[in-house]
């Protein structure tokens, strides 16, 4: 949108920021009543939430440097 000159892009950028922030904060909210008002999180599903955030973090690692390697090598 900026180099089409279109300036309401940051007000675009904002919203879109904040539904995901909002999004993720009811998603977190929602896990946390699981777990301890509701009690349905085992320590299997502990560990597995545990794993899978962890793979998660680790997968956005490598792709953004797949992304440096790959702009700095044809640079």
């Amino acid at each position: 949108f900026f180099m089409h000159r279109i300036y309401l892009c940051f007000f675009i950028f904002i919203i879109g920021f904040l539904c995901i922030i909002y999004i993720a904060r009811n998603w977190f909210y929602d896990v946390e009543d699981e777990a301890s008002l509701l009690g349905c999180h085992t320590l299997i599903v502990k560990k597995g939430l545990y794993k899978g955030f962890w793979l998660f973090v680790a997968s956005e690692v490598m792709l953004f440097f797949g992304f440096f390697w790959a702009f700095f090598h044809s640079a």
